[in-house]
């Protein structure tokens, strides 16, 4: 079987015993029945495509990716994907099988397996590291830089504990906020600098109306406690980032928590950090 843009991979474990036939700009997936309960899959190239050069060779082992375009997108060549209006998740929004043992995947969806990672460890990274990297690496200013605090909800979960990893690899602080003390050595051996418990505060949910003095005043006050406890671990400074996924329950305190960076007429950037006295 051979396809004209895309490749051909078969599982190495057990499969199923359905075919798919493919299109002349499609890669056929091989998949092991376990692949059904994940996103992204692994496999072994079967077939390499005729019309696309390739480093990728038949008998390889691969990981594949889940984001898929039309190919000719400039907002997924160079430009910000989110803005794609082709992009769309394998599997999930596209009708390619990826819960049948052939599938068909496009070559920039394709990783070589590292050869020193299990299948487990490869497959966790293309998804949830890729997440955490483009979070920490936006848009100038926004970018991780060495010797930064980065506050990172969820630290213990998939994106959060990449987060993690990263933070320490790049020589930055990361500061974890888990849901229970047993997830705190996990993290902690991850890199973080400081670990927090989220239940030991109550300043989560959405932000009280400005107008209930009472009600926002004990939001500020119980965010305090949070940032007394954060200054303890960063020396009575502000995060720079805020590694902010869950939502609603916690963008109002991150707002908070993080270091204002605005921009002013001198060449340099000047913060505007707050202070989590009770005063």
């Amino acid at each position: 079987m051979q396809s004209i843009f895309d490749f051909i991979i078969k599982p190495k474990n057990k499969r199923y015993n359905n075919t798919k036939q493919i299109g002349d700009s499609e890669l056929l997936l091989n998949s092991e029945i376990s692949d059904h309960r994940y996103v992204s899959r692994n496999g072994i190239v079967l077939g390499l495509p005729k019309a696309e050069k390739t480093n990728i060779k038949i008998g390889d082992e691969v990981i594949v990716h889940c984001n898929r375009d039309d190919g000719d997108d400039e907002e997924c060549n160079g430009g910000e994907p989110m803005y794609s209006k082709s992009q769309r998740i394998y599997g999930y929004e596209t009708n390619d099988g990826s819960f049948a043992q052939f599938t068909t995947v496009q070559s920039r969806q394709l990783l070589k397996k590292p050869v020193h990672l299990s299948w487990e460890e490869s497959g966790c990274y293309t998804l949830t590291l890729a997440t955490a990297f483009r979070m920490l690496f936006g848009p100038p200013p926004h970018a991780l830089k060495p010797g930064m605090n980065v506050l990172v909800w969820g630290a213990s979960g998939g994106i959060g504990s990449m987060a993690v990893q990263i933070c320490k690899a790049v020589g930055a602080n990361a500061i974890g906020i888990v849901s229970d003390d047993d997830k705190i050595p996990f993290v902690q051996n991850l890199g973080a600098v400081g670990v927090l418990n989220r239940k030991n505060y109550d300043c989560f949910g959405q932000l009280p109306d400005v107008k209930d003095q009472s009600e926002y005043s004990k939001f500020i006050k119980n965010c305090r406690v949070l940032g007394k406890d954060i200054w303890e671990i960063t020396g009575k400074k502000d995060v720079d980032i805020v590694f902010e996924h869950p939502g609603e329950s916690t963008f109002p305190v991150s707002c908070y928590l993080v270091c204002l960076l605005y921009t002013s007429p001198s060449p340099r950037d000047k913060r505007q950090c707050r202070m989590p006295s009770s005063a």
